[in-house]
This record gives C-alpha cells, sequence and structure tokens, in this order.
C-alpha cells in the first residue's frame, strides 16, 4: 500500500480563469493569471489512493505551491476547518489558513458526517504526506510560456496534467 503524499498538477491560464476549472466550479481562486501561462495546485491522496482535499489557490510556479504546502503543515495547527450545506445540497469542507481558504473538498458529500470524517482524515494526513523534498518541475506539456527548472524527484510526487488519465 502506498503513502500519503501530494499530487502536484498544473493546467494553462484561459482569459482570466483557470482551465480546466479549478478547484471545484463553485469555488472563487485567484484570477490574476495571464493568458497561455501555467497554473499549479495540488490534491493530497491518502494510503489508498483517493483524495483528500486540494488546494483552493493555484500558483505561479511548482515552487510557489510547494512552499504554500511547507506551510501548511508546519502551521497544521492554525487550520480553521469549517463544513457548510452548498447550493448544491451536498455538505463541503473547507480550511482556511492565514486568513484565506487554503484547502476545500474534493467533492460534496450527502451527510454532514461524512464530511466532517473527509475532513479529519485530511487534517490528520497533512503534516504527514510524504513528497515534498527536492521537487522541481515543468510544464509537462510544453504550452505554458513560463516553464520551470525541469528536473522532477522520484520522491512520491507525481506532477501530471489536469485532465489526464485519473485526474478529473
Amino acid at each position: 500500500m502506498s503513502q500519503p503524499r501530494f499530487l502536484l498538477l498544473h493546467g494553462i491560464w484561459d482569459r482570466g480563469a483557470p482551465r480546466p476549472v479549478w478547484p471545484n466550479a463553485d469555488d472563487a481562486v485567484r484570477r490574476d493569471g495571464v493568458n497561455g501561462e501555467c497554473w499549479y495546485s495540488w490534491r493530497l491522496l491518502g494510503t489508498n489512493n483517493r483524495e483528500l482535499g486540494r488546494g483552493s489557490l493555484v500558483y505561479v510556479s511548482p515552487q510557489a505551491c510547494l512552499e504554500a504546502i511547507q506551510v501548511a503543515r508546519r502551521d497544521v495547527a492554525d487550520l480553521r476547518p469549517s463544513v457548510v450545506i452548498g447550493q448544491d445540497r451536498q455538505w463541503w469542507w473547507r480550511a482556511d489558513l492565514g486568513g484565506s481558504t487554503f484547502a476545500v473538498a474534493a467533492r460534496g458529500y450527502q451527510r454532514q458526517r461524512e464530511c466532517r470524517y473527509s475532513l479529519g482524515m485530511f487534517a490528520a494526513t497533512l503534516a504527514t504526506a510524504d513528497g515534498l523534498d527536492g521537487l522541481e518541475a515543468e510544464c509537462p506539456d510544453g504550452r505554458c510560456t513560463t516553464p520551470g527548472p525541469g528536473r522532477r524527484s522520484a520522491r512520491g510526487l507525481r506532477m501530471m496534467p489536469v485532465g489526464a488519465r485519473g485526474v478529473a
């Protein structure tokens, strides 16, 4: 069985919005990207490879994304979780850190208790997940105008474009 780990992924800015839509259709993200540039964000995967949560912000480089993850891991005790019912009548969780939303649920839940359980699993796994040491990455499909340094680590962190097989 694999260890909990982070999955770094990317997309492209298109007309002021991340494409594909990130993190969820209803969630707002920073809208300051330049057309054609890459954005980067993350997912936290459990031991069964299911998504436990995802970053609510997008970043201009893989390094900025990793720095945000490292800050959250260090300050995990300061996370401010909340559970709300969305317009879709499903329960969603979010975790705020430093005055902004850092992470959100990957999907909605029909029952509040399932949503709270999911939030608890995310919080418990955040500080112990593997795969952050020594990663550098580049835009894998070459469409970005600002690629990163170009070396990938094989230490548990995998980077793939959103929309690739296994990534919705």
